[in-house]
């Protein structure tokens, strides 16, 4: 009884003190922050609305007036990967390319350009109706979409930038 409770209180110092755990080096998130309703968004190009409704859930509305503003264009080719014998396509191939700026808008000055290529594809059926293609093609774009967003979003934390003007010091 007495050794279950030492272990009972041991699990329970235990699991407390390492309940708000944060890792040392853990400041990539502080440019996500400081781009956090702090960003003026512009979007052009395919798919407009998806990207535009994926970054503001990362970055937020800008409150009062905004220091950033990022810019995207995207652009998507929708291919035929394979094709059958009877010329029909049965694997298609989805490619997003995302051309992103970044830039001070205070200072007047580009922080980041970057480029990012994503490419998906998937398998059609050619027999009957063609929902479970329609759908399957809805969410993998969605997805590739999402993914060419968050590599953008992972280069921004990862690069040594601070979010300054790639000119100034």
């Amino acid at each position: 009884m007495f050794l279950k409770k030492i272990f009972f209180y041991t699990l329970l110092i235990y699991i407390v003190g390492c309940s708000d755990l944060r890792f040392v080096y853990d400041d990539s998130h502080k440019k996500l922050k400081d781009l956090f309703e702090n960003t003026l968004i512009s979007i052009s190009g395919d798919d407009s609305e998806t990207i535009r409704i994926y970054i503001q859930g990362k970055l937020g509305a800008p409150i009062n007036r905004p220091t950033y503003q990022l810019i995207v264009s995207s652009k998507k080719e929708i291919t035929a990967a394979v094709l059958d014998k009877d010329a029909t396509a049965s694997k298609i191939q989805i490619k997003n390319t995302s051309y992103y700026s970044l830039s001070n808008i205070k200072k007047s000055c580009v922080i980041l350009n970057k480029e990012i290529e994503t490419i998906t594809s998937y398998n059609t059926k050619s027999e009957g109706y063609s929902f479970g293609s329609d759908f399957s093609e809805n969410e993998l774009l969605e997805k590739n979409l999402y993914s060419n967003i968050d590599m953008f979003f992972d280069s921004v934390i990862l690069s040594s930038i601070n979010l300054n003007c790639k000119n100034e010091n």
